[in-house]
Order: C-alpha cells, then structure tokens, then sequence
C-alpha cells in the first residue's frame, strides 16, 4: 500500500509538471501532429463492434455532427493547427484548478516525495 502511494504521489507530480509545461510552454509541433495521426489512426478501432458504432452514431446525432461525422473526422483533426491547439490549452487548462496552488492532493503528493 505504501509504494502504491508513493506510486500515486509520483504520478501527481508529473501530471502538475505537464500541466504547467503545456500552459506555459505550450505543445510542440511533434507532439501535434503525433497527436491527429493517433485520432485519425485509431478511428476505426473505435467502431469495430456494434455497440461502439450505435453509440458513435447516437453522440453525433445528439450533437447534431452529422451521420457523416465518421468521414469528416480525419480533415477536422488535421485542421487543428499548433496555434489553435496551444490557445484552446491555455484557455482550457487550469493548473491552479487542477492541482497547483492550494490543492491538497498537489500538497500531499509533494510530502511523499
């Protein structure tokens, strides 16, 4: 129980270490276009069952996307630039919210380590 959390605490720590990379720093271009070939890549892995599929078409009907949402995947995916993904982290992406500043997880994790 002990190594698992110490195990728990690591994985806090990196978690807020990425965190504030990416709101400060941004993603890379690598890790982007690393990113759209593994959407677009594993798309039908995602819809090899009968359920899958069901549930695939019911979110795009409930979200108005479309019963060709399937075919337009893979060019919405490659259209996402680094810019828009780098300005949609830092307004998505709250550090302080997630795990920074006064979060006791963050604080806990820290005093295992």
């Amino acid at each position: 129980e002990e190594l698992l959390s110490t195990v728990h605490s690591v994985r806090v720590v990196e978690l807020d270490a990425e965190l504030a990379s990416v709101t400060q720093s941004g993603f890379t271009a690598q890790e982007i276009d690393e990113s759209k070939s593994y959407l677009i890549g594993s798309m039908p892995r995602q819809l090899e069952t009968n359920a899958a599929i069901a549930s695939f078409l019911l979110n795009a009907d409930f979200f108005g996307l479309g019963l060709d949402y399937d075919e337009r995947v893979p060019g919405l995916v490659q259209a996402v630039t680094l810019e828009a993904a780098n300005d949609a982290a830092r307004q998505l992406l709250d550090q302080a919210r997630a795990l920074g500043g006064d979060n006791p997880l963050l604080a806990e994790a820290r005093g295992k380590l």
